[in-house]
């Protein structure tokens, strides 16, 4: 498809492959315009590509939850300056808050459901604020994942212990791994920093859980999008299997796609 113009909110920002499969799986879910609500919309860099694409976009994300430096909702503000105009349409809340929309016909999110903290919370709201026959669309890492690109390392989000954890990481920084071997560059840091990140800021739930969580609220959890992701990561369609299953399809990243259970 191509771009609007992009040129009247600011330059578009490159994207990342989970923005562009997002993005991908959308178009084929849910046509344009449509509207659609970004859980977790950060400093607006996925807003800016959807509103390019003809989405009605609303987003919204948490006040002093930790992940953000102070003025990320500044920089959101500014690549999206057309909406400056009705402000409602970009929202911060308090974390325990009611979400701010109704009506979405989709909800979407990039690399936030494993920093949810009430993952009740999360699919209440998100059942509330779904229009009929909606759908939501999240990527992020579950349990499952083999590797956690919050410290580069893998399996460092299956770690209980923090001690434990801050060992394997300043070890495997010690030999030239992980985010810890470089800690003066951006988004590196020391092991008992990155350690202690993950252990308050990261909350990763198994698929199991999450289907379990999204039921109670009346949603209904699909998994079969995640295929997509590493397809167009690794530019290989379709992936090669074993046996008719790809075993590492859960290497970094799952795609969630939830529909209110009344519109099946």
């Amino acid at each position: 498809m191509r771009l609007r113009d992009a040129a009247a909110d600011g330059k578009v920002p490159c994207m990342s492959t989970a923005q562009k499969h997002l993005l991908s799986v959308l178009e084929d879910l849910r046509s344009v315009p449509s509207r659609v609500l970004e859980a977790g919309c950060g400093d607006g860099s996925l807003l800016v590509q959807l509103k390019a694409r003809g989405y009605e976009v609303y987003g919204f994300d948490l006040e002093n939850f930790g992940l953000q430096d102070a003025a990320f909702f500044d920089r959101c503000h500014a690549r999206l300056p057309g909406l400056r105009d009705d402000p409602s349409r970009l929202r911060l809340i308090d974390e325990q808050a009611p979400w701010p929309f109704e009506e979405m016909q989709a909800v979407i999110s990039n690399q936030v459901i494993e920093h949810v903290r009430d993952h009740e919370h999360f699919f209440a709201n998100h059942r509330r604020v779904l229009a009929a026959r909606g759908i939501g669309l999240h990527v992020f890492p579950a349990r499952e994942v083999l590797f956690d690109f919050h410290v580069n390392l893998p399996l460092a989000h299956r770690i209980a212990n923090e001690g434990v954890l801050r060992r394997y990481i300043a070890g495997a920084g010690r030999l030239g791994f992980g985010k810890a071997a470089r800690p003066e560059s951006a988004g590196g840091g020391a092991a008992g920093d990155l350690a202690r990140y993950l252990k308050t800021l990261t909350n990763y739930r198994s698929l199991r859980e999450l289907r379990a969580l999204a039921l109670r609220q009346g949603l209904v959890a699909d998994f079969s999008k995640t295929v997509g992701f590493y397809e167009r990561r690794f530019g290989l369609r379709p992936l090669p299997s074993l046996g008719g299953v790809w075993p590492w399809k859960y290497l970094a990243n799952v795609t969630m796609i939830l529909r209110r259970e009344e519109d099946l």
